[in-house]
């Protein structure tokens, strides 16, 4: 079982069924993603639909992936325009930075706790805020005086834990085998309104159904466009991984 813990502090509890992505777990400073299908649990019991739970180490001056979500759907709302972008996106269950308990209260999982002579640290921090904090700091100093009770942090990689839920269980276009399929995907993601394909689905029109178009009239530009990162859901296609956007 995985606790999700939201901005509000409120919690969650995800049992995993599956594995559907695992990347770079080993790396020292990779972001070591994984990705699993599974259910909520209340009270031990599992209910609810399957989601997607993915648990990642994330830059920790970068936006929260769950918050770009929300601010690309309010960009998005604010052109007025007859229908919006949801079709299009991922919906956010819930998300935030992973913490463990200690007595004095939730402490953020990083990654910031080495000095740059390699002694470890134990740096208690709750919040990204703090840990911008203490990188701006020339040092941190320890409880317990030593030696190396101040001294200058190894700052070059500095990650937090990070988990997103996702309601939507989807397949990566990487995966889709039916070129029909991987091309009605690419005209509702791709920007280019002359992209052949789309007399395969006559129903849709361009300016409502494309989803990079859409995100660049918002204002944003998505950054890290592959067919990993495109999903498809009973015959559509969703646009994921804003990380970067």
């Amino acid at each position: 079982d995985i606790t999700v813990r939201s901005g509000d502090g409120g919690l969650k509890t995800y049992r995993t069924a599956e594995m559907l992505a695992c990347r770079e777990p080993q790396a020292l400073f990779g972001r070591g993603t994984r990705v699993w299908k599974a259910v909520q649990v209340q009270d031990g019991q599992e209910v609810g639909n399957p989601v997607v739970l993915k648990d990642a180490w994330v830059d920790f001056d970068m936006t929260q992936e769950g918050k770009l979500f929300e601010q690309v759907r309010l960009a998005d709302r604010s052109l007025a325009q007859e229908d919006t972008i949801d079709d299009l996106l991922l919906t956010v269950d819930c998300h935030g930075d992973v913490a463990y308990n200690r007595s004095s209260g939730a402490v953020l999982d990083h990654t910031l706790c080495f000095t740059e002579s390699g002694v470890r640290l134990d740096i208690a921090l709750s919040s990204r805020e703090q840990l911008a904090e203490a990188l701006t700091s020339s040092a941190v100093t320890q409880d317990d005086p030593g030696p190396e009770s101040s001294t200058k942090l190894m700052s070059a990689k500095c990650l937090v834990h990070y988990r997103i839920v996702f309601r939507e269980l989807c397949t990566p276009l990487s995966d889709e085998t039916s070129l029909p399929a991987i091309f009605r995907a690419l005209a509702r993601v791709t920007l280019s309104k002359y992209f052949i394909v789309l007399r395969y689905i006559p129903s849709l029109t361009i300016d409502q159904y494309i989803a990079l178009k859409r995100l660049h009239l918002a204002g944003w530009v998505h950054r890290d466009v592959s067919d990993r990162n495109v999903l498809l859901q009973a015959g559509l296609a969703r646009l994921s991984d804003l990380e970067f956007a």
